[in-house]
């Protein structure tokens, strides 16, 4: 297994360019280049529910997705949702004469933060793959630490007329102070099954350039951008 060096995206970038990269809230973890395999990076940008402008909104994603593309063309996309509500969005909002959607537009839309970046991705005709697991399989797991855990349980109807009032970092908080078994099922281990899908994927593309260097081609120089949404 290839070893990660991390590289965190907002005090130095993750490649030198002669182009003046801004400080974006983001990681970055990097394979290094092996013999005849090129070097693999992995950026990870963290979205806010519903939020366009500003840090942790869409157009910082895409400020960093356009200067990859820049950079490369050859980029891979990774949204962090299910693969059928990634199906809706593709399906819903497709681009028109290469003209990403204006925000206001999108307002209100579940995931609505992850359609610009998506979008662009349409333009620049890059691989596009959800990694996020599915909503049943979030429930039934959550469903089963309630089981085991009565007194979390017995707070669930105080819980839920109170969820409105927390979003993005203060909702995941809020759930896991009162709820610390069952909302781990959420936010902990879905975060954990989106990275090793990450992982994967980019072993997966690891293979590939290995296979060319067999047959004596050069492999692709690969930039793979994962944007995640907190909620």
């Amino acid at each position: 297994m290839a070893m990660l060096r991390h590289v965190v995206g907002t005090s130095r970038p993750a490649w030198q360019s002669s182009r003046t990269w801004r400080g974006f809230a983001t990681t970055a973890f990097t394979v290094p280049a092996q013999n005849s395999t090129p070097e693999q990076t992995l950026f990870v940008a963290g979205l806010n529910e519903g939020k366009f402008f500003g840090q942790d909104g869409a157009e910082e994603a895409l400020k960093m997705v356009e200067r990859i593309a820049d950079h490369s063309p050859k980029y891979t996309l990774l949204f962090g949702i299910p693969e059928r509500r990634y199906e809706n969005l593709e399906q819903d909002h497709r681009t028109k004469d290469g003209r990403l959607t204006p925000s206001r537009q999108l307002e209100g839309i579940r995931h609505c933060e992850m359609i610009p970046i998506m979008q662009a991705g349409m333009v620049d005709k890059c691989p596009r793959k959800p990694i996020g697991r599915s909503v049943y399989t979030d429930q039934v797991h959550v469903a089963w630490m309630l089981w085991t855990h009565p007194r979390e349980a017995l707070k669930v109807y105080w819980a839920f007329w109170r969820r409105k009032n927390y979003k993005d970092r203060e909702s995941c908080k809020f759930w896991m102070t009162h709820f610390p078994a069952s909302a781990s099922m959420f936010f902990e281990e879905r975060a954990h099954i989106i990275a090793i899908r990450a992982i994967e994927h980019i072993m997966e593309l690891r293979k590939q350039d290995l296979l060319l260097g067999a047959f004596g081609l050069p492999g692709i120089f690969r930039l793979i951008c994962a944007c995640f949404v907190c909620s």
